[in-house]
């Protein structure tokens, strides 16, 4: 009777407020995901045009060199 159903009340409600802060959570992510895909943008960039392998291949040579 009216006990069963507010028990199920209450058990939809509990549900609808976990459903509520993962939502809140996954949101919150999504946000810091894109403000860190903004960030990475120039270095991917730089990393698109070669500067950052021949940096390292650079570095590799140096050290080859100073460790003779």
């Amino acid at each position: 009777g009216e006990r069963r159903e507010a028990d199920l009340q209450d058990r939809l409600n509990a549900r609808a407020h976990e459903l509520d802060g993962r939502n809140r959570q996954f949101v919150s992510s999504q946000e810091q995901l894109s403000t860190l895909q903004r960030a990475l943008r120039p270095y991917r960039m730089i990393d698109r045009m070669g500067v950052v392998t021949a940096g390292y291949g650079l570095a590799r040579r140096l050290k080859h060199k100073r460790a003779q």
